[in-house]
């Protein structure tokens, strides 16, 4: 008997994931990134120039979710780059139910000493 409720609660749960998905589609949503809500991490010692625009970002997930998100935070790490021009990719700080949907989210960067 025990077996038996087991296989009807296994059942039960199948059907509503099935109807979850069908109910809750995954969403998109486009959202810009200013340089504010970028936390920079970098050798002392040097200059960073950074792209002053906003970046656009597209992020999908959950409806709920990805209409909750109000702002993007990202990290760029610049540590250990030489002197010069780089392509670097942005990690994004979201909930592991949202993906970036035009990612990889690159800014290019360009690096010099500090003079004085």
């Amino acid at each position: 008997m025990a077996k038996m409720k087991f296989v009807f609660i296994v059942q039960l749960l199948a059907l509503g994931t099935v109807g979850c998905s069908i109910l809750n589609p995954p969403v998109t949503r486009q959202m810009q990134l200013h340089l504010q809500d970028i936390i920079v991490i970098g050798d002392s010692g040097t200059i960073y120039e950074l792209p002053e625009e906003p970046i656009r970002v597209i992020i999908q997930g959950p409806v709920d979710v990805v209409g909750d998100t109000n702002t993007l935070q990202a990290k760029l790490d610049l540590s250990g780059l030489s002197i010069g021009a780089h392509d670097v990719e942005l990690i994004f700080d979201l909930p592991s139910s949202i993906s970036v949907v035009n990612s990889p989210v690159e800014l290019h960067i360009v690096i010099s000493e500090e003079s004085g």
